[in-house]
């Protein structure tokens, strides 16, 4: 149960930025806008496939990651929240692909899902995990060429 967490408009609405975007699609926004906050440590940009605002009355969280100044949509509004409940962490996106492979090689994703991963778990990740990381979810045109000669789209 999330009560303090929603969305800012019952209808889906999303982060527009053309000044600010990949691939010309205003809708796929670079985020460069962060908090001092371990989460955003040796983060530059963040792209975004799609992503709503987010909003919350509870002090337990913080705001994290926020659109530009020049959002047409939501202008220095937040797109990821971290806090602390009870004794756990929770990070909360507005954006449920940056982690995703063929989109964590984008901007600074990888850095941070990695900074997240060593947030919820205070630390105990040894450094070389991240390259583990990013060999399970960054993709190479070897992978695409081995997965379409498996379903027999593509010879050897």
């Amino acid at each position: 149960q999330v009560p303090w967490m929603s969305a800012t408009s019952p209808s889906p609405v999303w982060f527009r930025n053309p000044a600010n975007c990949r691939q010309g699609d205003a809708n796929q926004v670079v985020f460069d806008t962060f908090a001092v906050h371990p989460l955003c440590e040796g983060l530059g940009k963040v792209a975004a496939l799609i992503a709503c605002p987010l909003s919350t009355a509870d002090p337990r969280f913080v705001p994290v990651v926020f659109s530009g100044a020049n959002d047409l949509a939501y202008p220095r509004q937040p797109v990821l929240l971290a806090g602390e409940i009870g004794k756990g962490r929770v990070v909360v996106s507005g954006e449920g692909h940056f982690m995703q492979p063929g989109q964590i090689e984008e901007a600074d994703n990888l850095r941070l899902a990695w900074n997240i991963m060593v947030w919820l778990s205070r630390g105990k990740l040894p450094h070389p995990a991240m390259e583990i990381l990013r060999k399970h979810l960054t993709m190479k045109e070897s992978d695409f060429a081995s997965w379409e000669e498996k379903e027999g789209r593509r010879t050897p």
